[in-house]
């Protein structure tokens, strides 16, 4: 299924190698900014910045996860429909 997958979109191929990236650039943010996860009434403008950059760090990674499941969901393939009317363990319809 793996195969099929990045044979449909390629581009998903590549999102582990950016989720890595950014995995690693929020660690680096937090190892240069100790405090960033501490509420500061006036944070200094590197720190400031720091914080923008890790909302949108997590806002990419929801975009890239949303876009990863609408492929992965347009790409397999659709389960076959039971002919049967009365289905084990299911009431009936009417």
């Amino acid at each position: 299924m793996k195969k099929i997958i990045t044979r449909e979109a390629p581009e998903l191929a590549y999102l582990p190698v950016l989720a890595a990236a950014l995995d690693s650039f929020d660690a680096w943010l937090v190892a240069e900014h100790p405090t960033i996860t501490e509420l500061q009434p006036a944070p200094p403008p590197t720190l400031h910045n720091a914080i923008l950059v890790r909302a949108s760090i997590a806002t990419l990674r929801q975009c890239l996860m949303t876009y990863r499941r609408s492929v992965v969901q347009v790409i397999r393939p659709k389960p076959r429909a039971n002919k049967w009317l009365f289905q084990p363990g299911r009431s009936l319809p009417f």
